[in-house]
C-alpha cells in the first residue's frame, strides 16, 4: 500500500512538471500580441494593457493611469495610433517568419525596426532555454529644467530641485504627463506648466523646460545709466538698448531715474495693466515700448530757473535789434551772439528793426536731454516768441503788426558756473493741432 501510494505521488509529479514545461514553454505568438494591443486601445481597457504590456526596465514608472492616457491619446490621434499598431504587426511577421519577411520596414530601417515605437515586441529566451514574444512599453528617459528655487511637480508629485538648475527625474512609459511650477519673483509669482507626451517612436529621451517668463514689459531710455524705479523704489537695474523688465504684475508703478549734473530727474509714472489672454502688457493702453526716459525739469524751482533764462533772452533778441547793440544779449553763446551781430551790421538810419517783445510759450513736456560733443549738456525745448514788430526799409513803408515764431531752443550748461546760456535758436517745422497744447505749457506776457 505504501509503494503504491508513493507511485501516485511520484507520477502526479512528473505529470505537474509536465504540464509546467509545456505551459512555461508555450510562446505568446507575435500577432496576438498585435492584435490584443489594438483590442485594449480600442476598448479603453487600461487594466488590459497593463497586463498585457512589461515594462521595458523595472525600474521604470507606468501604471494604469499612464495607460488611460494613453489609450486617450491615441483615440484622438489616430494617425499615431495606426502607425503604432502597423509597426507591431510588421515586427509580429518578421518574428513569425523567422526574419524572412520583414516587408518595407526592414529595407528602410534594417533591423533596428524591431526596437522601434513606443509599444514594441522583443523576442525572449524562455523557461529551458525557449523563445518568447513580449509585449513591451517603452522606457523613456525624463529631465526637468527650471530656475533654481521653483517650486515643482510631475504628474502630481512634488521635485526638489536641491538648488541646481536640472534633474533626472527617471525612466516613465507612454503617456501623457504634466509638469507645474511656481516661481517667486521681485514683483510677482509666475505659475508655469506644461504638458508632454511620451510617444516617439525613435527619440527616447525627453528635456522638459518651465521658463516661468510670466509678463514683462519692454522698457528704454535716451538718457544714459537710467535706473529703473519699482513702486517708487530704486532696483539697482540700468536700461541699456532692447531691456527686457520682468515678470511684473498688475498695479506696480515703474519710471526711469537718472543724475543729472543738475539734480535727478524722474520720468514720468506708470500703472503696470497686464492684458489678459496676452504675453504682452501696456502702461493705460500704450503698446509695448515703453520709453522711461527721464525728464531733465527735474522740479518747480528748476523750471522757474530755465523759464526765466529764456524769457530774458526773449527780451534780450529785441532789445539787441532796437538798439543795434548786439552786446545787449546775455548769456548766449559766441555763435549765437554773431548772427544777431552780422544782422545789426545791415541796419543804418534809414534801415532797420522797432519791436516790442509781448510774451513767450514754453512748452516743458517737450523738453529733452543730449549729450553732445565734448560732454555738453544740453536741453532742447520748444518755445514759441511772441512780438509786436516792423522792418523799416528807406523804400518801403511797413506798419508794426504782431507775430508768433515757433522755435526750438537749445540751452547749454555751464556745469563749473552752474549756469545756463542759449546755445542755438532753430525754426521748429513740427507745430501742428496739438502744439503748445500740453497742461506743462508755461505762458508769460511782458
Amino acid at each position: 500500500m505504501k509503494k503504491k501510494t508513493l507511485f501516485i505521488i511520484g507520477s502526479s509529479a512528473v505529470l505537474l512538471l509536465i504540464v509546467i514545461f509545456l505551459v512555461a514553454g508555450r510562446s505568446t505568438n507575435p500577432a496576438d500580441l498585435a492584435k490584443e494591443f489594438k483590442e485594449k486601445v480600442e476598448n479603453g481597457d487600461a487594466n488590459g494593457l497593463v497586463k498585457l504590456v512589461k515594462r521595458q526596465k523595472e525600474e521604470m514608472s507606468w501604471d494604469k493611469k499612464d495607460a488611460e492616457s494613453i489609450i486617450n491619446y491615441l483615440k484622438n490621434e489616430n494617425k499615431e495610433f495606426e502607425n503604432q499598431v502597423e509597426l507591431l504587426e510588421y515586427q509580429a511577421k518578421y518574428y513569425n517568419s523567422d526574419g524572412k519577411d520583414g516587408t518595407f520596414t526592414e529595407s528602410l530601417f534594417g533591423k533596428a525596426f524591431l526596437s522601434m515605437g513606443p509599444f514594441f515586441i522583443e523576442k525572449e529566451k524562455g523557461l529551458f532555454g525557449r523563445e518568447k514574444y513580449t509585449l513591451k512599453a517603452r522606457a523613456y528617459k525624463v529631465e526637468i529644467e527650471a530656475m533654481k528655487g521653483a517650486e515643482l511637480s510631475f504628474n502630481g508629485e512634488k521635485i526638489n530641485l536641491e538648488n541646481n538648475h536640472s534633474k533626472l527625474l527617471g525612466y516613465y512609459g507612454p503617456g501623457v504627463y504634466k509638469v507645474k511650477g511656481k516661481k517667486k519673483f521681485n514683483y510677482t509669482t509666475v505659475n508655469d506648466e506644461e504638458e508632454i507626451t511620451l510617444f516617439d517612436a525613435d527619440s527616447f529621451e525627453k528635456t522638459v523646460s518651465l521658463n516661468f517668463s510670466g509678463d514683462n514689459v519692454n522698457v528704454s531710455s535716451s538718457m544714459p545709466n537710467t535706473e529703473i524705479v519699482v513702486n517708487g523704489k530704486g532696483t539697482g537695474e540700468e536700461i541699456e538698448e532692447g531691456t527686457t523688465f520682468g515678470p511684473v504684475k498688475d498695479g506696480i508703478t515703474l519710471q526711469g531715474k537718472a543724475e543729472f549734473p543738475w539734480g535727478v530727474g524722474k520720468s514720468k509714472e506708470y500703472e503696470i495693466k497686464v492684458e489678459e489672454d496676452t504675453d504682452s502688457s501696456s502702461f493705460g493702453g500704450s503698446t509695448n515700448q515703453y520709453d522711461l526716459t527721464p525728464n531733465p525739469i527735474i522740479d518747480k524751482t528748476f523750471k522757474e530757473n530755465i523759464k526765466q533764462v529764456i524769457n530774458d533772452f526773449a527780451k534780450q533778441r529785441v532789445e539787441a535789434k532796437n538798439s543795434k547793440d548786439a552786446n545787449k544779449l546775455k548769456n548766449v553763446s559766441d555763435n549765437l551772439k554773431k548772427d544777431y551781430i552780422e544782422v545789426i551790421a545791415d541796419y543804418d538810419s534809414n534801415n532797420y528793426y522797432e519791436g516790442k517783445a509781448l510774451g513767450t510759450r514754453i512748452d516743458f513736456s517737450k523738453a529733452t536731454y543730449e549729450l553732445g560733443s565734448g560732454g555738453s549738456h544740453l536741453i532742447h525745448i520748444p518755445v514759441e516768441f511772441h512780438v509786436k514788430e516792423r522792418e523799416v526799409l528807406e523804400y518801403v513803408d511797413s506798419e508794426s503788426e504782431e507775430r508768433f515764431s515757433e522755435v526750438e531752443l537749445t540751452l547749454e550748461y555751464i556745469e563749473d558756473k552752474k549756469t545756463w546760456l542759449i546755445s542755438s535758436v532753430e525754426d521748429d517745422y513740427s507745430a501742428d493741432d496739438e502744439y503748445m497744447t500740453s497742461s506743462e505749457v508755461e505762458k508769460t506776457s511782458f
